[in-house]
């Protein structure tokens, strides 16, 4: 019988269930048993540097935040094995302050890693959102702040996407200057509907409310309207009122964003809202984008039908008829939404032929007229 089969014959039916087929160090590190470890360890041919799946113990009773098990593994000289995200990575990530201190302590080289995304520890202790381990990290190399990963975001971009305003403000109290790169921030806070965010970063520096995403060019504007974030809306817009007549690289307008909705978490703007976006720049319902459609078009290809209701009235006939001529609805929408506007349609057809009609009738009176006079 094998060391390791050995640990696992002495579990409980219930350890066992949880034993996930780990080594037995790795096990025991994970779940914090000093006791076991300790044994372990003093065992004939233990190897603490065994890898399994990438890690050693040493990761696992890391993330799991066992200071003492780490203080026990980092004495018998477990190996730093450099397998994309390190110990401090993970004690970073998940908020255990001690293993932070201990492990900075006995290996401060730990401090310039980065996993294969280029994160570094403070990235991951901004998406923890662990002031204290922020405070570690600053004091032990503030140069970490202005590192970027393969994203191009530095950790404040972190901090905002996950929506912790306390480490944004505490990052921006270390170094108020880096509000200068508060543009990726903001654009970052606004995806995920972060209005505590939104509302430190713009008061910090209102200009911000510009903020564009270069690849596409959507301002955070475009971005809130999609997401129909009634709040961040009327923020952005009262720190720069002229953002309504912003187009990103598509030539979408505000409107068209509203009505097509944001993907992530499948958010959309409300009636109300678009209402007054649209109150707010009235030639955008005609604006085209690049793809030919004007926002009413849009709502058709989308099947936004509160959208259609609401602008059906504001266009002309001419207008509703070649919309529907020309868009479809999409493919999974129900008979019902195809069914709902055709006596629109028709009555708009009808429309046109009664106006043929009386064009063409106005025509033979005249000419009946002008006949009767000859005569």
């Amino acid at each position: 019988m094998e060391f390791g089969d050995e640990i696992v014959w002495h579990l409980t039916e219930q350890e066992e269930q949880e034993y996930d087929g780990l080594p037995a160090l790795h096990w025991a590190a994970r779940e914090g048993n000093d006791q076991l470890v300790a044994e372990l360890l003093a065992a004939p041919g233990a190897d603490v540097g065994e890898i399994f799946l990438d890690w050693n113990a040493l990761h696992y009773a890391a993330t799991r935040g066992h200071d003492k098990v780490v203080a026990q593994l980092l004495e018998a000289k477990a190996d730093l094995i450099d397998c994309g995200w390190n110990p401090l990575h993970m004690a970073a990530l998940n908020n255990h302050e001690k293993v932070v201190t201990r492990l900075l302590a006995a290996r401060p080289e730990l401090v310039d890693g980065v996993d294969g995304e280029g994160w570094n520890s403070l990235h991951f202790a901004a998406r923890g959102g662990n002031q204290h381990v922020v405070a570690i990290l600053l004091a032990t190399k503030p140069s970490l702040m202005y590192e970027v990963n393969s994203f191009g975001s530095k950790p404040l971009r972190v901090a905002a996407d996950w929506g912790h305003d306390h480490i944004v403000a505490q990052l921006l109290a270390f170094c108020p200057r880096a509000i200068d790169d508060g543009d990726s921030a903001l654009l970052g806070a606004t995806y995920g509907g972060h209005i505590k965010v939104v509302t430190h970063l713009l008061t910090t520096k209102p200009s911000l409310a510009a903020a564009v995403e270069p690849e596409c060019g959507s301002t955070a504007l475009h971005i809130a309207a999609a997401r129909g974030d009634e709040d961040i809306v009327d923020m952005l817009l009262s720190c720069k009122p002229m953002l309504i007549y912003a187009l990103d690289h598509p030539g979408n307008t505000i409107l068209h964003e509203a009505i097509r909705g944001h993907p992530v978490g499948n958010k959309f703007c409300g009636a109300n809202l678009i209402e007054r976006l649209w109150r707010l720049n009235t030639d955008a319902l005609w604006t085209l984008n690049t793809d030919s459609l004007t926002p009413f078009q849009l709502a058709i290809t989308k099947g936004r039908e509160f959208a259609i209701d609401m602008f059906q009235w504001k266009l002309s006939w001419d207008d509703i008829v070649s919309a529907f001529t020309t868009c479809r609805p999409p493919r999974r929408s129900p008979l019902s939404f195809v069914e709902r506007y055709r006596p629109l349609i028709a009555q708009q057809c009808e429309g046109l032929l009664e106006a043929i009609t009386k064009d063409l009738m106005g025509i033979v009176f005249e000419f009946l007229g002008l006949t009767q006079q000859a005569h």
